[in-house]
């Protein structure tokens, strides 16, 4: 699916409101909302939809860091919103699957002036330094050359701190799935785990290992759910936010 219909999602925003637990919901997960032929006005009755319901949380993501960084910081404050203060129930997200997606992406999604931003590096194909991304001028207008988007910091060659800008609060990593999948090294969600655990601020989350247990050994109906999702033996199923209760 390209473009969303809006008659699909209207029905489903209809039945959020009818729920009195708190939700978790994954906007377009069939679609990316900022896709080039999405309207802005299409996204913006999404958002009209989110701010009437801000006991729910809402999960966004896209490939298309420059449309939702535009359409945050241009689009809503013209329309009287804003992210910060309207939508702290909101979290923007971007996908990369390697180094230089995110490179290109999460540095532009950490330009967007909101409270909440994620990234999913699923199905992750290599190894990823999120300590080490290119920094933007637009994050820091005094030409620091490097972003840790981990601990929000920007920095040059040298070492020596530059601006204080949004960070990644959670990420969520796993493997590939299907007949043609490509298999992920162990090495490369561990080191995404103990750079959270050294940052001390991103929550990791890993879903599973996709196709191949370990990057080794094809799945099969005797499979175990700490085979398949564990790592190193432990499950990192950690959120950031509320994900149940009764409002």
């Amino acid at each position: 699916m390209v473009r969303p219909e809006w008659p699909f999602m209207e029905k489903k925003f209809k039945e959020l409101e009818r729920k009195r637990e708190r939700e978790v919901v994954f906007v377009g997960n069939m679609c990316d909302l900022f896709h080039e032929k999405v309207p802005d006005d299409f996204i913006s009755r999404v958002f009209s939809e989110m701010f009437n319901q801000p006991r729910h949380t809402f999960l966004l993501l896209t490939k298309r860091a420059e449309h939702m960084r535009d359409f945050v910081n241009d689009y809503l404050p013209e329309a009287g919103y804003d992210m910060r203060r309207d939508f702290p129930h909101v979290w923007l997200g971007v996908t990369a699957e390697n180094q230089q997606r995110a490179n290109e992406r999460i540095p532009v999604l950490l330009e967007a002036d909101a409270e909440n931003h994620w990234a999913s590096l699923e199905p992750l194909l290599s190894p990823i330094d999120l300590t080490t991304l290119p920094c933007t001028e637009k994050l820091d207008g005094e030409g620091a050359d490097y972003l840790d988007a981990l601990r929000g910091s920007t920095y040059w060659p040298g070492g020596e701190h530059g601006a204080n800008v949004n960070y990644l609060k959670w990420i969520a990593v796993g493997g590939e799935n299907g007949a043609k999948a490509r298999r992920m090294d162990p090495a490369w969600p561990r080191q995404l785990r103990d750079d959270c655990k050294r940052a001390k601020s991103t929550v990791f989350y890993f879903k599973g290992w996709g196709k191949y247990y370990m990057g080794i050994e094809p799945y099969h109906k005797n499979t175990t759910e700490v085979e398949y999702r564990g790592l190193d033996g432990h499950f990192y199923n950690d959120r950031p936010f509320i994900t149940k209760g009764t409002v």
